[in-house]
């Protein structure tokens, strides 16, 4: 094994983790959106 194919399977994972976690936080803050809006309508319908 060589040192370029340690550090290029390190980079693969790194890279496999950075997106996941972008992906992550993507999908985790449109449902916090979401669900904001959802409290928001709720909170509207009461006060009318």
């Amino acid at each position: 094994m060589t040192l370029s194919s340690i550090s290029q399977q390190t980079w693969m994972i790194a890279g496999g983790v950075l997106f996941a976690a972008l992906v992550g936080m993507g999908v985790y803050l449109r449902r916090r959106a979401s669900m904001a809006a959802r409290i928001e309508r709720a909170l509207k319908r009461k006060g009318a």
